[in-house]
């Protein structure tokens, strides 16, 4: 026969609770316990033992081969046990980390105890109202006065209640006294009795004590929720924290909150009737409240749930380093269809920003510096590589940005010249009428690929010189009006840039009708609305949160959308003259290299310069041509008109005169069968 010792004080058997031992005799009634039994039960985390000892219990006989159960009463030192095991977990706790927790308590305490005791006395000085003393001498005493009644009152207390306790001819009278109250006498009696207890100075004093030391012991630990910045971890403790602090309410996060790249992630939800569009205009109060930069903190709305927004906290400025590299700009790329969608930016994830070019528009703004062109080169490197898209530029500053785009420009107008830009959007207008008796003649509402017609981009640089012409603004205003409220149908889309906005360059009758919105660094927030829309600014959505040192970082507002922050690509000089070559060897082999004709102001200009030159030469100064062809205004300006156009000054000897720098009748007119026609 055996017998079941059972380690716990219910009958139900398990595999951990049941050692089985083996009895000498049925008679013997003596239970043998097997060594490894206490072991077998401390690993299955349980005690030998009742919770309530009992006595012990005889084991009743059976018949050989049956099994009795019976259960072992637990003694004071399996109950000791059994707390030390829950207490330490299981393990074994070494008496030198006993002494050290002792010892760390015993100074913490010390230290939390003065910390305390100077903070009493600042609180009884009115430290906090030390700036206002010489103000408002008399408000600060009177503080001062109030705060040293309660703190005699409150050592008054402890001296009356170690009297009471010390004195019998002081407790009498309180005793009389608390039995004329009745039943909140009773009541008192009962507290003060607890109170009388000779160990409650004692235990109060441990408390303090204690207390003193659980205060500095958690002054000086690292808040475990704390700022992604301070700590290296984020919890929905500090979510809920920050959002408190930037008077957003109490908040819910949903879900937990998440490591993402660089980034802390939380859902947050806000309180009932709070829009998200608040929590989002408050990120400046956030990123404070985070210890972090502004540009560090992101909030978005949630889409399908107007009171959640998403949280992303970076661990650095999501913008530092360098600009990520256009992909256009790896050698071979291409071609590109612009009917369909292109990337332009890469937001704060570094994940692309696609856009649709068709039926819409773009403007670019931000001041000097802001990476403007920059950013905008990726949409004109795409438009360069569409061997079947059509470009008409207005080149500035003597076309230097954009020399290299000029030779598969479709329409290119006198540089700096706002009456011939004028003339161009004529002609743009014109051209959108026709497309539509296209569209009309096939039964349709909008340009398709299969009608045959291409994309048409109209790319105006430098808005603000032209907007601004005293003779030609309010034409150049009207015409892009009007391209901008009815060309998007036709397949016209107009880029405009600009780095000084403000309401007269672009008004908002214009800016409305443009698609998509690109604000880079602003000095001031209406800066950036008059790019991104009015009130843009207030919702937390400006230009003025970039530094310098962000190149081409900006707010993208796409239509129907809230703003969103990207970095636009850096493509060094050298890689985007590659492109445009690209693009002039695409266009060639498509056999869509734009012709000259008699209205095209490169084959104008080529044909004048050729006339100069004269049928009986071969050559001519750079001198000479500059003064004799008018639109010069001398030789640098000469050598900025004609180098797009491929046609550079180099040394010539001229019988006579000796070495100058010139230009041969062969390169001219080369650069001149490039377009279709010779003089």
């Amino acid at each position: 026969m055996t017998v079941t010792i059972e380690g716990r004080p219910d009958d139900e058997p398990s595999a951990f609770s049941r050692a089985v031992v083996p009895l000498r005799s049925p008679e013997s009634q003596t239970a043998v316990r097997r060594p490894d039994t206490d072991e077998m039960l401390r690993q299955a985390g349980l005690v030998v033992g009742a919770v309530v000892a009992r006595s012990t219990i005889p084991l009743s006989a059976g018949a050989a081969g049956t099994t009795t159960h019976t259960t072992i009463p637990a003694t004071g030192k399996t109950t000791r046990r059994r707390l030390v095991h829950r207490v330490t977990g299981g393990r074994r706790v070494a008496p030198q980390v006993v002494v050290r927790a002792a010892g760390q308590t015993l100074v913490l305490g010390t230290v939390g105890t003065v910390r305390g005791a100077g903070h009493l006395w600042r609180w009884v000085r009115a430290e906090e109202y030390a700036d206002h003393r010489a103000e408002k001498p008399e408000f600060v005493e009177k503080v001062r006065a109030r705060r040293r009644k309660s703190a005699a009152w409150a050592v008054g207390g402890v001296a009356g209640w170690v009297t009471v306790d010390s004195f019998p001819l002081v407790d009498k009278p309180v005793d009389w006294m608390l039995g004329r109250l009745g039943l909140v006498g009773d009541v008192l009696g009962t507290v003060g009795g607890i109170a009388q207890w000779p160990a409650a100075p004692y235990l109060l004093g441990a408390a303090v004590f204690g207390t003193a030391a659980v205060a500095e012991r958690n002054r000086r630990r690292p808040a475990d929720d704390g700022p992604a910045l301070v700590t290296g971890r984020m919890g929905s403790k500090a979510v809920r924290e920050a959002f408190a602090a930037a008077k957003l309410g109490a908040v819910r996060v949903v879900g937990p909150v998440a490591r993402d790249g660089g980034a802390w992630v939380a859902m947050v939800e806000l309180p009932g009737g709070m829009p998200a569009d608040k929590a989002i205009r408050k990120c400046p109060e956030l990123a404070s409240a985070f210890g972090t930069d502004p540009a560090q903190v992101d909030a978005a709305a949630v889409r399908g749930h107007g009171g959640r927004v998403l949280l992303r906290v970076y661990d650095e400025h999501p913008f530092t380093g360098t600009s990520p590299s256009n992909p256009l700009a790896r050698p071979g790329a291409g071609p590109v269809d612009m009917w369909e969608r292109v990337e332009l930016f890469r937001d704060i994830r570094d994940r692309p920003v696609t856009v649709s070019a068709f039926e819409g528009s773009f403007l670019y703004g931000g001041q000097p510096g802001a990476g403007k062109s920059m950013s905008a080169l990726a949409l004109l490197m795409a438009v360069g590589l569409d061997p079947r898209a059509e470009l008409w530029l207005t080149p500035v500053k003597r076309g230097v940005d954009t020399q290299a785009w000029h030779p598969i420009c479709t329409r290119l107008s006198v540089p700096d010249d706002a009456g011939s830009v004028v003339s161009l959007l004529e002609d743009a207008v014109e051209e959108m009428g026709r497309r539509y008796d296209v569209i009309l003649g096939k039964g349709a509402k909008k340009l398709a690929p299969e009608m045959g017609l291409p994309l048409l981009f109209l790319w105006v640089d430098e808005l603000a010189g032209l907007c601004l012409d005293p003779e030609h603004g309010k034409a150049v205003k009207e015409l892009l009006r009007k391209i901008g409220a009815e060309g998007r149908a036709a397949g016209i889309v107009p880029v405009l840039l600009t780095q000084k906005p403000e309401d007269k360059v672009i008004p908002s009758f214009l800016r409305d009708l443009v698609k998509y919105r690109w604000a880079g660094r602003c000095s001031t927030p209406e800066m950036s609305d008059t790019i991104l829309g009015r009130g843009m600014a207030g919702r937390g959505f400006s230009g003025m949160e970039f530094a310098e040192e962000h190149q081409g970082a900006g707010l993208f507002l796409a239509e129907s959308s809230t703003p969103r922050r990207v970095r636009g690509f850096y493509t060094p000089d050298e890689r985007a003259d590659d492109v445009a070559r690209r693009a002039y060897a695409l266009r060639k082999e498509a056999g869509t290299l734009p012709g000259a004709g008699e209205d095209d102001p490169r084959a104008v200009l080529l044909q004048t310069v050729l006339g100069i030159i004269g049928a009986d030469r071969d050559r001519i100064t750079s001198a000479e041509l500059a003064d004799k062809l008018d639109q010069a205004d001398d030789v640098d300006h000469l050598a900025t008109l004609l180098r797009p156009l491929g046609v550079t000054p180099n040394p010539t000897h001229f019988p006579g005169v000796g070495t100058r720098r010139g230009y041969r009748r062969d390169d001219v007119e080369t650069a001149l069968n490039r377009f279709g026609t010779t003089g």
